[in-house]
């Protein structure tokens, strides 16, 4: 594409010499610069984007700067440029001109929240498969268009690797992407180069602090998928019984809305848990014009809120479909509660939950389920380098509702292991309790866990789910939970 057509949709680049540019050949940071090559210098927290500028000067047929001092060496060295106010939305702003160019005929949508994103990314791959059709998945356990898989390190990729997966999975016969949509993407401008059909809210809880410093920040960068990245004709599924849901139900955003919620909370689409069990749910499901009992493969009053949620979004896009023919082939998430099978006659799960609020809705779901009433051993700890407020409010979730905790290592990256465990501690209403244990090695707080247990009890192992590494002092080694139970079980 010449550079004078992309000056017709952004009139502030500045034309030196018009030539054709790659706009699949957007570059960030210092890889080797070529003819054709579009240079993007961003700030990041450890690395400056501007301090390659005189580099892709010399090659670059563009580059984008957000900091005035570089505008004198690029016109001295009449390299075509675009001097714009944020790098980041530059970038993205791009990208869209790709995106427009090659997938125009793709559908979005866009899953945000702070707990179940995968789950419900995941459950819409599978309403739509009930419905004959497959879609790409975008999200925080792998990128993946039916059999083809590609793995990834981010909930939401960065905005150029975010591009061209999709384009893979376009040529890959893809139509339509289920995309989890992180907020740290959304501060960032990551998925700004496109525009989703729909849009989905599904909860907002204490994580990230430490990157949003507020939860009215974190709301605010949630707020952006509905108010900045809707189609005209998109619209918006939102979760009514979360508080942040009903702000957002109470915002001006142009688009249709539709709510989701439990019996009683006048959403669109409400629903009634009728029975759970360790390895079902029952629920009766109800809109404006359909009603009908529903069962499924699932555990959880949560994962029956995901459900509704995959529900609702499907029912509104996809033309006749069947409520009961998706909840009859709906399958287990992946390190979502993922139930490990062995002979000793427990009851043993492995799932994400790694925030408060998630850590107290698994803990929640086997209680409720737990109708023998038998004990829950509770292994969990808390991630390095990240918020530390929530690591106590982990530990008051873990003592309401599980009647042995044990204490472990997660993912310390750069803390002390101990360190992080002494703060978890500090939540802990009874710090000395016979029935609260720390081991810093994962495997071994797994074992302890096995050996108290006994006959049908429930065993929760939370944090990692389907993450099959363990990050130390910057280095990821393998360590999978679902591995390491099997193991410790015998299987």
């Amino acid at each position: 594409m010449k550079l004078s057509e992309i000056q017709k949709q952004i009139a502030s680049i500045r034309i030196f010499n018009d030539q054709i540019i790659s706009l699949e050949q957007i570059k960030r940071d210092n890889q080797s610069f070529q003819k054709n090559d579009v240079f993007v210098a961003i700030k990041g927290n450890s690395w400056d984007g501007h301090s390659f500028i005189e580099e892709a000067a010399k090659t670059a047929s563009l580059v984008v700067i957000e900091d005035p001092q570089y505008v004198e060496v690029l016109q001295m060295a009449k390299c075509n440029f675009w001097y714009a106010a944020n790098a980041r939305k530059a970038l993205t702003d791009l990208l869209a001109i790709l995106v427009n160019s090659k997938l125009q005929e793709m559908g979005f949508i866009g899953i945000t929240g702070t707990n179940g994103k995968t789950s419900l990314s995941n459950l819409l791959e599978q309403a739509y498969e009930c419905s004959g059709e497959s879609i790409g998945v975008i999200g925080t356990i792998d990128h993946h268009y039916k059999n083809q898989v590609w793995p990834t390190k981010l909930t939401s990729p960065g905005p150029i690797e975010l591009v061209h997966r999709l384009i893979e999975m376009s040529e890959a016969g893809a139509h339509k992407i289920a995309m989890e949509v992180s907020s740290h993407a959304l501060d960032q401008y990551r998925a700004d180069s496109i525009r989703f059909k729909a849009a989905v809210f599904l909860n907002l809880t204490q994580d990230h602090l430490d990157y949003h410093h507020s939860m009215e920040n974190y709301f605010r960068a949630k707020c952006r998928l509905f108010t900045d990245l809707l189609t005209e004709d998109g619209i918006a599924v939102i979760n009514k019984d979360d508080p942040y849901g009903q702000r957002l139900m109470d915002l001006p955003i142009k688009n249709k809305k539709v709510s989701f919620g439990r019996l009683g909370s006048s959403a669109d689409y409400n629903y009634e848990i009728l029975e759970e069990s360790l390895s079902s749910l029952k629920i009766n499901v109800k809109s404006n014009s359909h009603q009908e009992e529903l069962s499924l493969n699932l555990l959880g009053s949560y994962n029956a809120e995901n459900f509704v949620a995959a529900l609702a979004v499907a029912n509104e896009m996809i033309p006749n479909f069947s409520w009961k023919h998706f909840a009859q082939n709906t399958k287990p998430i992946r390190g979502r509660l993922e139930r490990v099978e062995n002979e000793k006659e427990l009851h043993c799960f492995v799932d994400y939950a790694h925030t408060p609020d998630a850590l107290l809705k698994a803990l929640q779901a086997i209680n409720n389920a737990n109708l023998k009433k038998k004990k829950v051993h509770c292994v969990f700890g808390a991630g390095g380098d990240r918020d530390k407020t929530k690591r106590p409010l982990m530990a008051k979730a873990a003592e309401s509702l599980a009647d042995f905790i044990y204490v472990t290592s997660d993912n310390p990256r750069t803390e002390d292991p101990q360190a992080i465990i002494d703060d978890i501690f500090e939540g802990f209403k009874k710090k000395k309790s016979k029935k609260i244990f720390s081991e810093i090695d994962r495997k071994k707080a797994m074992q302890m866990a096995v050996n108290n247990a006994k006959l049908g009890d429930v065993i929760l192992v939370a944090g990692k789910g389907h993450e099959d590494y363990q990050e130390i002092n910057g280095e990821r080694l393998f360590f999978s939970d679902v591995q390491a139970l099997k193991e410790i079980l015998g299987n």
